[in-house]
């Protein structure tokens, strides 16, 4: 095992350990299960961590490998990164993927920005660390660390971390099966540097009054006297969309239609998908009108800073479902 860590240059400096038994059903059922879980106190993410030495920095990495899975091979894998601000603990719980893992059987790996902010193209953030390495290196020593099946990769985050997806379908999309996007939009320095080896699947969740990332483009709004944000510009959710079309070789026929009002919160939904594209590519926007700055379907509280958290759908749930068309 020495030789195997000196061999990958990874140094695990510290780990703990606690799986819990996998849930079964459905990805609603196991959400419903989960939120009861959470009510009783009872729930547990089993998270294992993880410091590890890249490029001369230590950095640290979270992940959940379901007990029904452990030591078994080709296992698919999600990473989930988090916003701005680097709280890894707010995004295993909004996004419950770790719990969920247990449900499908798939790795979660959640690993934590250096300097709490991803180097997602935007300038403000562009001399920071090399996070497209850095997870490059992850995936390519998750096979023999975690089982995972490298055919099998899918990616998704919120805000900070959602701009880092991006980034990540530009400049390492040969890595990943399909990815999904919450809170952002296409970070405005990068798209002329977005060169992507091949198109990838895609899907967003997008709200229209998000007070931080601007639905119609623009400055995002900065956080940092909370510790969360960088600034500096994307472009609008319409532009995004439009971007991602070009970048894909996608038509402009698209089907579109109003997802069930199911919750009194002043939001609805509206899904349009983009099947016409490069080979098997597909994309998906989630549009949550009165939306807000969040993961949708989240436990998460409506804050003035924020906006509303929609209960009209769950991201985790139709990200899943999403990826599981594409091999998860």
């Amino acid at each position: 095992m020495n030789k195997l860590f000196q061999r990958i240059g990874f140094m695990i400096l510290a780990a703990t350990l606690s799986i819990t038994a996998a849930d079964a059903g459905p990805i609603r059922d196991a959400l419903k299960n989960l939120r009861e879980k959470r009510a009783a106190g009872t729930a547990d993410s089993g998270l294992q961590t993880v410091t590890i030495s890249y490029a001369g920095t230590e950095r640290t990495l979270y992940f959940h490998v379901p007990a029904a899975v452990a030591g078994q091979k080709n296992v698919p894998a999600v990473f989930i990164f988090h916003g701005g601000g680097g709280d890894v603990q707010n995004v295993v719980s909004s996004s419950d993927m770790a719990d969920l893992a247990d449900s499908l059987g798939f790795v979660a790996i959640f690993p934590k920005a250096a300097g709490n902010q991803w180097n997602d193209g935007r300038s403000v953030v562009s001399q920071g660390a090399d996070d497209v390495g850095f997870v490059r290196a992850i995936i390519a020593n998750s096979e023999q660390l975690m089982g995972v099946d490298l055919g099998r990769v899918f990616a998704s985050g919120v805000s900070n971390g959602g701009m880092f997806t991006q980034r990540l379908s530009c400049d390492a999309a040969d890595l990943f099966s399909a990815v999904a996007i919450v809170s952002a939009n296409m970070p405005a320095d990068y798209q002329a540097s977005c060169n992507p080896s091949r198109s990838i699947p895609k899907v967003f969740f997008n709200g229209t009054t998000d007070p931080i990332m601007p639905w119609a483009g623009g400055e995002i709004r900065s956080l940092k006297a909370l510790g969360m944000g960088a600034g500096g510009e994307v472009l609008s959710h319409d532009q995004t969309v439009a971007f991602w079309l070009g970048q894909d070789g996608c038509s402009s026929s698209s089907k579109s239609r109003s997802l069930p009002d199911s919750t009194n919160d002043g939001t609805t939904v509206a899904l349009t998908t983009f099947s016409n594209c490069n080979g098997s590519t597909v994309l998906e926007f989630f549009e949550i009108t009165g939306g807000g700055h969040s993961w949708p379907g989240s436990d998460g509280k409506s804050r003035r800073v924020t906006g509303t958290v929609s209960q009209d759908i769950s991201a985790s749930e139709e990200m899943l479902k999403f990826f599981q068309g594409y091999g998860l």
